[in-house]
């Protein structure tokens, strides 16, 4: 999708960014593409959003070492003046991204509450999100006094139709979206890992963007890398609950995917 996406007085506005992939500068190029430059290329395009804060969806980085997260949020200071709020993804480490400064996951803003979830464990691919993490998040909503929550973590808590991130996706899958189903004042779980765009409408919309490098194919079973251009995603929370989205697309961004990989 393209165009641009209305904002009103009162309304917050939420950047979704997620699955950068960064390198190292020895080495920034993965499965053809610069993942550097390209998320230069979608902070600059979605520049003109002016976002309220930025939410990183995991994998920042994909060298997980301080220096290239460090590089990652001077890049997004360098064409933002907001908060920055990151959760980890599978190919971040939790030292990394605390040695880098990257460890602010919630922020209350007016009537909203953006929550942030850790799907993660160090070193490895699929989605946790076990007993004492339900009761963690069931406590920090029992004891949140916001009007309407936003929850954003990494990986997708149900099936997206693609078997093979399918196998990845949260092992208590079931178990949150109970959870969070059964608070009326979370409107989304706004999620990354997939390299899609997901938008699944339930008790609480289920929502996933592209990534800033490249992407996967749609509704296969092995992993498969798609022509599709970056993105990101912008959310607009306004008053009274009201919650609206849209995917944007550089789509004159020139790829230069290498297809022949077949793993990343």
């Amino acid at each position: 999708m393209s165009g641009k996406i209305a904002s009103k007085a009162g309304e917050l506005v939420v950047l979704q960014i997620t699955d950068m992939h960064l390198l190292s500068a020895e080495k920034p190029t993965m499965l053809g593409i610069d993942t550097r430059l390209s998320l230069q290329a979608v902070l600059n395009h979605a520049r003109q959003i002016k976002p309220d804060v930025v939410i990183a969806t995991g994998d920042i980085a994909h060298n997980s070492i301080p220096e290239v997260y460090q590089h990652f949020s001077g890049m997004v200071a360098e064409v933002f003046d907001c908060e920055l709020l990151c959760v980890p993804g599978n190919h971040d480490l939790d030292l990394a991204m605390f040695q880098a400064g990257l460890i602010e996951r919630r922020l209350e803003l007016g009537d909203w509450m953006l929550m942030g979830i850790d799907t993660h464990v160090d070193g490895e691919v699929c989605g946790y999100f076990g007993e004492q993490r339900l009761l963690a998040l069931e406590q920090q909503l029992r004891n949140c006094h916001a009007s309407n929550i936003l929850v954003f973590g990494h990986h997708p808590p149900l099936s997206i139709k693609s078997g093979w991130l399918d196998s990845q996706q949260i092992c208590n899958g079931e178990r949150l979206l109970a959870l969070l189903e059964n608070d009326a004042r979370i409107a989304a779980y706004v999620f990354g890992h997939v390299h899609q765009e997901v938008d699944i409408a339930s008790c609480v919309q289920i929502l996933a963007s592209p990534s800033t490098c490249f992407q996967f194919e749609r509704q296969v079973e092995n992993f498969a890398l798609s022509s599709e251009k970056p993105g990101y995603r912008v959310i607009q929370l306004g008053r009274n609950g009201e919650f609206h989205s849209k995917v944007f697309r550089l789509l004159d961004y020139e790829l230069s995917l290498d297809l022949s990989q077949l793993a990343y």
